[in-house]
């Protein structure tokens, strides 16, 4: 492995998918449309070191081990800070307690790692696979998965992020698919394009009692793909969902309050007793989905009925 001080870079093509081509030109710009391009082929294809220790000075083996890039293990409570990672291999090690900040990371392996209550703040992944790894409890502040110059995101399919945080961070087009989110916090982020689909937001608290939890609050999920995912009771609150997936999804009871659900893409959506005060509905057909005890402002019933060809007049 060798450190290199290179600007971060990382790259995705595809071709503009069917919705990008339909919503694309409504309030977004040439290179917002450039950035979804992967995202929106995603969705059209499911619906038709150096190494420092704190306080000491790691041993010549450790740093040697760390610069061929794959460890058999590193000890647990390292920190490193304003370091950059190129092709670091920590495929199915354990790294556990470690830290990170204003670090880089280009093309680096972690599929399979442990690297749980992992710390990391102000820093950037460029084209890294997270597939499998276990990520529990970790906290991401501030940290970027996404580059909107090269067009590259982070893989995290099938990975453990229960009670994991990320909080004001870019996860344009990372996916997430089949990933492990109970407990999630995605909070003053930004997921534009992010594919979520078949992720498991629950947890089995007996036989017959599933419990879904999840908090994605203050942030950007238009064109993300939340097909199948079950977020009961969850808090989705001042979100913009704009042209978002949800297939098969149950949003029962959730917390949308303040959400906009414009042009969102539904199918057997599930949204009883979901909280939808101040939410915009955009063009959301009750015919089709079942809102028994949804929680909405007057001006909001308004929105709803002329969906139905009903026009309300004021008293």
């Amino acid at each position: 492995m060798r450190l290199t001080r290179s600007a971060c870079v990382f790259t995705i093509n595809g071709e503009r998918g069917l919705w990008l081509r339909k919503y694309g030109g409504i309030g977004m710009s040439k290179k917002e449309e450039d950035q979804l391009t992967t995202a929106m082929g995603r969705l059209e294809s499911n619906i038709k070191s150096r190494k420092k220790r704190v306080n000491e000075k790691p041993d010549e083996d450790v740093e040697k081990s760390i610069g061929v890039g794959q460890p058999d293990r590193v000890d647990d409570g390292y920190s490193y800070t304003g370091e950059v990672f190129t092709d670091l291999n920590w495929s199915n090690i354990k790294n556990d307690e470690m830290a990170f900040t204003k670090c880089e990371f280009h093309d680096c392996n972690f599929s399979g790692a442990s690297l749980t209550y992992l710390e990391v703040t102000d820093s950037k992944f460029h084209n890294c696979n997270f597939m499998q790894a276990n990520l529990k409890e970790a906290t991401f502040n501030d940290c970027i998965f996404y580059n909107n110059e090269d067009e590259k995101s982070c893989d995290f399919r099938g990975a453990e992020l229960t009670h994991t945080k990320f909080i004001k961070c870019d996860l344009s087009l990372c996916n997430f698919e089949k990933a492990d989110l109970f407990s999630i916090e995605i909070l003053d982020s930004r997921a534009q394009g992010a594919s979520f689909k078949g992720a498991n937001f629950t947890s089995l608290v007996s036989r017959s009692v599933v419990f879904s939890s999840a908090s994605l609050k203050n942030s950007v999920f238009r064109y993300a793909d939340f097909e199948r995912c079950v977020l009961k009771g969850c808090d989705l609150s001042d979100c913009s969902f704009v042209n978002a997936n949800f297939f098969r999804a149950d949003l029962e009871e959730a917390d949308l309050t303040s959400s906009d659900l414009s042009g969102i893409q539904y199918e057997s959506l599930q949204l009883a007793g979901a909280d939808l005060r101040n939410a915009e509905l955009g063009e959301l057909d009750i015919r089709q989905v079942d809102m028994s005890g949804v929680k909405i402002f007057d001006w909001q019933q308004e929105i709803l009925l002329a969906g139905l060809g009903i026009i309300v007049f004021p008293g």
